[in-house]
């Protein structure tokens, strides 16, 4: 999505909206949650006395609990393709961008992963008071649609690994279950003019690897524009 279209939408009121309710529900075990076994060091700034430490624990809490299923809405990686609809596929990319990702765990519980501004760079987030976002059903237009296509590795979750950035948001977490791994990030394809794109880093949506390895073969940054078509982006 384009940098201006992407924050000015009713995407971006969903994260905030989510944020409020999980401080509504639950800020009182904050701090709570710090683990030794951490990918990253956290910073003095970071998350480890307030909401990201909050979210660790939650995150953390998840180890031994039997996930069943998945609700995914993506939003597009860019507005139009070819045939004058939105593009959700890209040889490039591999991953889905996710705007709500609802785990689906045994005994009926869901959890609800996105993001939310943290410092001045989005941190993913984990909320168990989710309220799915009325999305627009069966619209071709529609850069969001639900994907009913996507199947999360099944089973108890055995591990759960998170990264923090260097201002001490949550970054990443990679799942482990007894039938396989995913991981999420927190970042967006950002679109630009002439075909032009690039992977922000730290952004708002959540992308979710179903491979997990392929997460190190993406190039975030503005220093790594690419192009839709596969060109050199200096001659387009």
């Amino acid at each position: 999505m384009g940098e201006g279209q992407a924050r000015n939408g009713g995407r971006s009121l969903r994260s905030f909206a989510s944020l409020a309710s999980l401080l509504i529900a639950d800020t009182s075990s904050a701090g709570a949650g710090a683990d030794s076994k951490r990918s990253l060091m956290v910073t003095e700034l970071g998350g480890e006395d307030g909401l990201s430490g909050n979210f660790s624990k939650k995150f953390q809490d998840l180890v031994t609990r039997n996930l069943v299923g998945c609700r995914v809405v993506e939003m597009a990686f860019f507005e139009t393709g070819l045939d004058g609809l939105p593009v959700f596929e890209h040889p490039d990319l591999p991953f889905i961008q996710a705007v709500e990702l609802n785990l689906l765990l045994e005994g009926g519980a869901v959890v609800s992963i996105a993001t939310n501004l943290a410092t001045d760079q989005w941190s993913l987030m984990i909320d168990t008071f989710a309220i799915p976002a009325n999305y627009p059903k069966n619209d071709p237009h529609s850069i969001f649609k639900e994907n009913i296509k996507v199947e999360l590795p099944h089973g108890k979750i055995e591990k759960v690994e998170i990264s923090f950035d260097d201002e001490g948001n949550i970054s990443e977490v990679h799942f482990a279950t007894t039938t396989g791994s995913f991981a999420i990030n927190a970042s967006e394809v950002i679109e630009g003019f002439n075909d032009i794109y690039y992977v922000g880093a730290h952004d708002e949506a959540v992308l979710l690897f179903l491979d997990p390895p392929k997460l190190r073969d993406v190039k975030f940054g503005r220093s790594n524009m690419m192009s839709r078509t596969g060109t050199n982006p200096t001659s387009v």
